[in-house]
Parts: C-alpha cells; structure tokens; sequence
C-alpha cells in the first residue's frame, strides 16, 4: 500500500458523514481540526460550521457535495439524531440562555435595589461615579430582562417549528414539492438526451467539416444552400437549449467567449458544424447526460429515494386523500362530493366539487351564492374520504339525472344563437348601423375628432383564426342583438344592451389602433358559406322594455 493511500484511509477513519433524510441535509463530524485546504474545500462546498453541534451541515444533498463526504470519510452514514431530538435540544440550551440572563438581571436589580438613594460625599468625582454605577445597574437589569425575554421566544419558535414540521399534512406539501421538483428535473433531462442525440447526428451528416453558405439579405438570412450538417448545426445552436455564451474560438484564443450560434455565423472566421458539435459535446458522458452514475442519474434517484422515504412516513401517518378511490356520491366530511379533478400530469386526485357556498360571491339579498366549489385534497388524510352506500349512491345517480334533464329542457326551451357567416349586403347593413350609433356617441360625448366610418372586413377562415388567438387577438365572436347592438360574449353589458334578445352570432373585428373611436367591423369569411340573417330589427316588446328603463 502506497503511503497516499494509507494517509487517506487514515484521514477517512478520523471523519464520520451521515445523512438525514428527514431534512435532507449532510453532516460531518469531524474528529479534529481541519486543516486550511480541507476546511476551505468544504466551505467552498457549502458547508457550514455549527458550535454548539460541533458539525459541519449543508443545507441540502447535492452529488459534488455527496462526493466531497465519500473523499474525506469513505462513506455516509443515516444520521443518528433526529430532527425532533435537535430540536429539543436547541430548545433546551435556548432555555438555559434565558435562565442565564434570568438570574443577571436579578442580581442587577438586587444592586440597584441595595444602592443608596442619595450621593453625598465630599468628594464630588466620587459620588458622580457612585450615581453613574447605580444607573448602570438598573439599565444591566432592564437588559437582561428584555434578553431573557428574547430567548423565550426563541424557544417557543424552536418548539412550535419542530412541531409544524412533524404535521402530516405538512409532509404532504413536502411531497408535492419534491413531485414537482423530479417532474422538473425529468422534462431537464429529457430535453438534454434529446439536444445530445440532435449533436450526435450532426457527426453523422455530409458537409461537417466545411463552413455553412449564408446569404444574408437584411433581417433575412438564408441557408437553404448550405450541407445537411450545418443546417441541423445552425438550428441547434440558435435554440434555447444551446444557450451558453462560454465557447472560446478554436482558433483564437484571444477572442471574447460567446455562443455557438455566434461562431457558426461569424463572417471573418466561421468555425464548422463538426467543431460546433465537439464544443458543446466536450464534458458530456459517453453515452448521454442521463448515463448510469452521472449527476443527473444520481439527482433522479435521490428524488425516488426522498420520495420513498416521505409516503412511507405518510403511511404510517393516515396516508393521503389523493389515493383513495373517490367517486362522485362519496362525502368528504360533511359534503357531498358532485365532481373529481385529476391531474393531468400525475394522474391523481387533486380537487373535488361540493356543494356548498361560495367564499366571495354573493346574492342581491347578501346571502352567500351556492353553487360547486373546487376543494383542493391534496393536504388531508385519506380517512377524510367516505365512500357512498349503495342507497346513497342510487339517491346521487337519480339527482345528477333529474339536474341533467332540467338542464336539458332549459337549453331546448333557450336555444343558443348560431353563429352565421353573412352575405355582404347583410354585413354591410349591420355595419352601417353600427357607424351610426359610434357617430352618436362621439358627438354625445363632445369629441373633437369624429371616428372613421368602418368597413366591412372580408378574410379566410385561416386568417380569421390567426387573428382571433390570445387575448389580445383583433377579431372575437360578439352578439348581435335587436335593434344592431353588437356586444360581446358576457351577462355584463353596458346600458340597455342586456334587455335586447340576441338574434345571432357575428365575427368581428377592432376598428384599428388609428380609429380608436370606431365601430367594430363585421367579418365575413370569404371561403365559407354564408347565409341570411335573422330578423334583428327592434322588436315592439323589447321597445316597451327599453321606454320603461328609461323612464
């Protein structure tokens, strides 16, 4: 055995690491003073220095700081004092620090109380420094005080922590986190193998080791002429998973690092797609970034460690609503369950509709509006969950029929409007009743500047769906209703316009952004047919409707 060898063995045998799953954190107990190379090498790691633990902690696991333990102590072991014992004891030195300061600020005040009330002396100096140690004593007691004061809130914020953490429904939370976290870590992963492949098949394309042929006109760049490898190498490189700006030119060294993109690209000296691929595949595994025993690997079974770990503690604890089987008819707690919400990404239970009331919204009579509310169940325990009888279940199927069949015969006895592409001469009319009422409203309004008479926008079916997409799109769906109002697609209107029936549905669009007062223009679809409009002129009834608002 060589004497590097044994010096290493030695300095692992003098060390002891451990891990705790309960807060995921690393520990190591160091049998000596570390010397300045291994203590900064574990400083730069993360670690941090605890006195009154005499340890060394780091905040979380990570692989580099997992090697770092394997290095100075050979292996890591399960910790062996839980978090509710460190707790205590934290909590226990916590309240020896305030019995401490307890008993100095009795004796402060037992001086003061002792001293004399009056300094009379013939001696001047003397009596001033005899008043000033006499006050000093009354502001050392009033310090302690507030010091012992202090660490009785630091103990009850150690006790009440300890306790949160050890909650149930806190370690659910704990679950769903570490969920989201591996969910995370599994897309990053997925993205890295598939770019990884993507640069892979670069090294397998013709043209490789020659520069691409870029014809650059304006903002216009095309590469259409260039080799299948640089194509693939061009598209790659100015993608958002080749984002790094580090890439130092292999053939200039004294050139600012920048990105891939910007070296396929560059005029004076561009490197090829094979050099683009050996940089960005430089420090990868051979076989990929997911290769057994590389970091991602190891962050992957960490996760399904912590994981493990944490449902089984919940097992022991009253498991999680989540994995019971619910079905609509069941009751959590006191309410019946009408729907169930799974998660499209873990598909498990994670809200249920109840009928119940509603946190804010209200009635014209104040009362609480009722109706289904979502109840998220992620956090409860699984025994909050009761499955229905076999009565109850019939009485729930017969409700939900009963509901569905009114709700049917209401959609009978109201219709919903159909949506109709308009011939011109029919979209024309409604658009100049529209310019109309946007005229009057301008001159109503006192406007110095009259809008500019819409017109009629004619468009296909592909552009009407292009314009219509987000939030933010120039064309929407709107009523038209009696009398050539035009509203959109809601129960709150403005003015009168929610006492007029709907004749129809309209495609429509903004006026535009230099015609702001304009009236919004009627969209017919050139591709499509169209048709005849209903009647939508002002009915007699809803006229009376309108007098009696306004009067």
């Amino acid at each position: 055995m060589s004497n590097a060898n044994a010096t290493t063995e030695k300095r692992q045998a003098m060390h002891d690491a451990t891990y705790s799953p309960e807060d995921n954190k690393l520990r190591l107990y160091a049998a000596e003073r570390l010397d300045a190379d291994t203590y900064a090498q574990v400083k730069a790691a993360g670690f941090r220095w605890a006195p009154k633990q005499e340890l060394f902690v780091a905040p979380s696991w990570s692989p580099a700081r997992e090697d770092l333990l394997i290095e100075l102590c050979g292996e890591i072991g399960d910790e062996n004092t839980s978090a509710a014992d460190r707790s205590a004891d934290r909590a226990e030195r916590f309240s020896g620090y305030r019995e401490k300061r307890r008993h100095e600020a009795h004796g402060h005040a037992d001086s003061y109380d002792s001293g004399p009330g009056v300094f009379g002396h013939q001696n001047r100096q003397r009596a001033e420094r005899q008043a000033r140690r006499h006050d000093r004593h009354r502001s050392h007691a009033v310090n302690q005080w507030a010091k012992a004061e202090y660490w009785q809130q630091r103990t009850e914020g150690v006790i009440s922590t300890a306790l949160y953490k050890m909650r149930p429904s806190v370690r659910r939370g704990r679950v769903l986190k570490i969920e989201a976290e591996q969910r995370k870590h599994t897309k990053t992963i997925t993205e890295a193998t598939e770019t990884w492949q993507a640069w892979q098949q670069v090294l397998t394309l013709d043209g490789i080791d020659t520069p691409g042929v870029i014809i650059r006109d304006g903002w216009n760049t095309d590469i259409t002429q260039s080799a299948a490898g640089f194509r693939l190498a061009y598209t790659l490189a100015n993608s958002g998973r080749c984002w790094r700006h580090d890439y130092q030119h292999p053939r200039d060294s004294e050139r600012q690092p920048t990105s891939l993109f910007t070296l396929l690209t560059d005029e004076a000296d561009p490197i090829t797609p094979a050099e683009a691929a050996a940089m960005w595949l430089d420090g990868m595994p051979a076989d990929g970034p997911a290769a057994e025993g590389s970091y991602s690997a190891r962050w992957a079974a960490h996760y399904d460690l912590r994981l493990t770990y944490e449902r089984a503690m919940l097992a022991n604890e009253g498991g999680t609503a989540a994995e019971a089987d619910i079905e609509p008819g069941g009751f959590f707690g006191n309410h019946q369950v009408i729907r169930v919400h799974k998660s499209p990404k873990t598909k498990r239970i994670t809200s249920i509709g109840v009928w119940g009331p509603h946190q804010w919204r209200t009635n014209a009579d104040g009362t609480s509006e009722m109706g289904v509310q979502n109840v998220n169940i992620e956090r409860f325990p699984e025994n909050a969950y009761r499955a229905p009888t076999d009565e109850e279940r019939a009485a729930f199927k017969a409700e939900q029929k009963a509901k569905k069949t009114k709700a049917t015969t209401k959609a009978k006895a109201n219709p919903k409007p159909t949506l109709i592409n308009p011939t011109r001469e029919a979209a024309q009319a409604i658009q100049d009743v529209l310019n109309a009422a946007a005229e009057a409203c301008c001159k109503r309004a006192n406007l110095y500047t009259m809008p500019t008479p819409s017109e009629v926008w004619e468009m296909t079916q592909a552009e009407y769906s292009h314009r219509s997409k987000g939030s933010y799109g120039s064309c929407e769906t709107r009523e038209l209703r009696e009398g050539g109002k035009l509203a959109a697609n809601s129960n709150m209107y403005s003015g009168d316009t929610h006492k007029r029936a709907i004749a129809c549905k309209l495609r429509s669009g903004f006026a535009g952004s230099n015609n702001y007062n304009g009236a919004y223009r009627i969209v017919v679809l050139s591709d499509k047919p169209q048709k005849p409009l209903p009647d939508w002129s002002l009915s007699e009834e809803t006229a009376k409707k309108l007098e009696e608002v306004a009067a």
